[in-house]
């Protein structure tokens, strides 16, 4: 009898524990489902890989990566470099003559002499090389009819009184050479229209290019009727301060 309630005594404490055990593991399992399911309501992912890391464990791999992308390439068409122009350059020097027309030109010095003819001197130009001064001049004949006219002599067969110039310095200079036409002398002979003026020049020997002007000049004129050489006349035209242009 003692036994059989010992064994009841004991099959009801092993139930009792067994209950117990139970019921821990029963609450333990509860609370590991509700945290669970909280995590789950806060980090689903987390929670899914927490789970899942339960039932399956796989090394971890390590984040791959992410390269820089490519600098983007500029497909624009680079405009090419210069060429460099190894052509020779020659380069070709004007040398102008040493005559400037507009050097030494006059204004205001026309006159009448007493032929009826006009005289001007236009232009006064000195060459140092070759130690002469040249006068421009300009003869006209207004109003007579067709005279034959002689410039650096008083008549057309006369030898002297050629016409003669002194300079600032006090030298005299002759007369080398006067043209008028197509006429180059000592003294010319030209047919000179009515209305027509023509120009010539007078050329100055041993002229020195330390004169900037001529004090005096005396050039001869004369003229005569182109048609029976009627109404001869003569003059002097003189001049004084006819300030020179050294062109060299």
């Amino acid at each position: 009898m003692k036994k059989t309630l010992t064994f009841l005594f004991l099959l009801i404490t092993g139930v009792a524990g067994a209950q117990s055990v139970g019921k821990t593991l029963q609450t333990k399992k509860d609370s590991m489902q509700n945290a669970t399911i909280n995590a789950a309501v806060s980090n689903p992912v987390g929670t899914i890989e927490t789970v899942s890391g339960w039932f399956h464990h796989k090394p971890k791999i390590a984040a791959a990566t992410t390269a820089a992308p490519a600098a983007a390439t500029n497909n624009a068409t680079t405009a090419p470099a210069a060429i460099a122009n190894t052509s020779a350059v020659t380069t070709t020097t004007l040398v102008s003559a040493p005559v400037n027309n507009n050097a030494g030109l006059i204004k205001g010095n026309s006159k009448t002499i007493n032929n009826g003819l006009s005289f001007s001197i236009i232009q006064c130009t000195g060459d140092r090389a070759a130690q002469t001064i040249t006068i421009t001049f300009m003869i006209a004949n207004p109003s007579k009819a067709n005279q034959q006219v002689v410039v650096g002599a008083l008549n057309k067969y006369a030898y002297n009184n050629f016409g003669s110039a002194i300079d600032a310095n006090g030298n005299s200079l002759a007369v080398a050479t006067v043209s008028l036409g197509a006429s180059t002398a000592q003294f010319v002979v030209s047919e000179l229209p009515t209305g027509i003026a023509m120009k010539g020049q007078i050329t100055l020997n041993n002229a020195l290019s330390t004169s900037a002007s001529l004090q005096y000049i005396k050039i001869p004129v004369a003229s005569q009727n182109m048609n029976g050489a009627g109404d001869k006349q003569s003059a002097f035209v003189e001049e004084r301060n006819i300030p020179v242009a050294w062109l060299n």
